[in-house]
């Protein structure tokens, strides 16, 4: 068994870092065998490396930000696949080992297509076109689709796009799936924007997102544990 925690920790010029120690304790309790964080610096992510065994940080340079996404696991080997894309951003492909024990973990914190449509489930859903995904594979992260009652499409585009690539939500069934996941401080609600899609292989014991009395207001804005606009999804 694995147990993988997605986080998008949010960084905030001038307010609060990315990735502090008072969010690796939080997370920490939720005793995780692999960690992926998105929003994090170089710095920050080289401030807690030494603290596991495999780990690696990313960022593709194409904007002028430091902020890249972070995996940190004690038990499982982490490494790139021979074919890695990096035009799809971000959608990054790693192969964990652990013994015999092999599975592909693609991930995900989506920005914006450079085409301007402002379609952010076309960059994954183009990317896993691209490798095809074959058995035992996870796909997880900050996907960027903001659905919610107002926008119901949204997602169900995502599965219909995903599901046709031989991907489902590991959510479906578990009274996750439609759960919020984000803060939008643009328009002060809440969507659902961290997935975790997998192969239909793939056999889940449990998926698992913080319940809504974990999220605080603090003048005007809400957050997960009054630290990030985001919740883990585990």
């Amino acid at each position: 068994m694995i147990k993988i925690l997605s986080w998008n920790c949010q960084y905030e010029i001038g307010k609060k870092e990315g990735l502090t120690s008072e969010k690796m304790e939080l997370i920490a309790k939720y005793d995780s065998d692999v960690l992926l964080i998105q929003e994090c610096t170089k710095r920050e992510f080289n401030r807690f490396k030494r603290s596991f065994k495999f780990r690696n940080w990313y960022n593709d340079d194409l904007e002028d930000s430091s902020l890249g996404t972070a995996i940190l696991s004690d038990e499982w080997e982490i490494a790139f696949p021979e074919r890695f894309n990096r035009n799809f951003r971000y959608v990054i492909p790693y192969r964990l080992k652990r013994g015999d024990r092999e599975l592909t973990l693609y991930s995900v914190w989506i920005k914006a297509p450079f085409d301007g449509s402002g379609d952010y489930a076309k960059v994954l859903c183009e990317a896993m076109d691209y490798y095809r995904p074959e058995s035992g594979t996870l796909v997880m992260g900050d996907f960027n689709v903001g659905a919610n009652d107002e926008h119901p499409n949204r997602y169900k585009e995502l599965l219909r796009k995903l599901g046709s690539l031989g991907l489902c939500n590991a959510a479906a069934g578990t009274g996750y799936e439609h759960a919020n996941t984000h803060w939008n401080r643009g328009t002060g609600k809440f969507f659902q924007n961290d997935y975790c899609f997998c192969t239909r292989d793939v056999s889940l014991e449990s998926f698992a997102v913080p319940d809504a009395g974990s999220w605080v207001t603090e003048g005007g804005a809400t957050s997960w544990a009054g630290l990030s606009d985001h919740c883990p999804v585990c």
